[in-house]
């Protein structure tokens, strides 16, 4: 399981569909500006053996 955390969100992301060996990076983007910003970076790396 794979965990964003920011001030008042907190994101628990299954990482059990990445069965490939390898590097990946996540990143979380807002779908709608104007609704709401990430104004932090958000961007998390793990590696699958």
């Amino acid at each position: 399981m794979f965990v964003f955390r920011h001030d008042y969100w907190a994101f628990n992301l299954k990482t059990s569909r990445y069965s490939a060996p390898g590097a990946y990076t996540m990143s979380l983007v807002s779908g709608n500006n104007d609704e709401y910003t990430v104004t932090t970076s958000c961007v998390k790396s793990f590696i699958v053996k």
